[in-house]
């Protein structure tokens, strides 16, 4: 979803929100909507295992993890495939993928992952955003 997207359903959800941009404070505007929106999903962030492994606090985690996955491949086929676009010079997973970002989400809930592990996997997929008055400005 781009900025512009998030900035309109937000503008359709929040009522506060509406009210500022529709009124022309664009800063007041500009500062909810970065404080709301925090994170945004974002597409092609492609990661493989040397990645995934660097986005945990210590290596020993990171192979936790992957040693998780690669047992869980042993049952399951998607998991398997997975872990196949993971090795060292194949394309990679990307983690903004809805489908990608699901599946982490199902092995959270079924307790394969923990909540650490699969926040740390989400968060891969995802980048801070800061609203200016020029992307409040885009969408009045």
């Amino acid at each position: 979803m781009s900025i512009k997207d998030a900035l309109l359903e937000l503008k359709n959800t929040n009522e506060t929100f509406a009210n500022l941009v529709n009124t022309g404070r664009d800063v007041e505007a500009a500062a909810l909507a970065t404080a709301t929106l925090d994170k945004m999903v974002k597409t092609d962030s492609f990661y493989t295992e040397l990645g995934i492994m660097a986005a945990f606090s210590s290596p020993t985690d990171g192979e936790t993890l992957l040693q998780t996955l690669e047992t869980v491949g042993e049952s399951n086929a998607v998991i398997k495939r997975m872990l196949k676009w993971i090795q060292p010079g194949a394309i990679g997973i990307d983690f903004g993928n809805s489908a990608v970002r699901s599946m982490i989400s199902t092995l959270q809930a079924a307790n394969i992952l923990t909540t650490s592990q699969a926040n740390t996997l989400l968060d891969l997929g995802t980048e801070r955003v800061t609203i200016t008055e020029n992307d409040i400005a885009g969408i009045r």
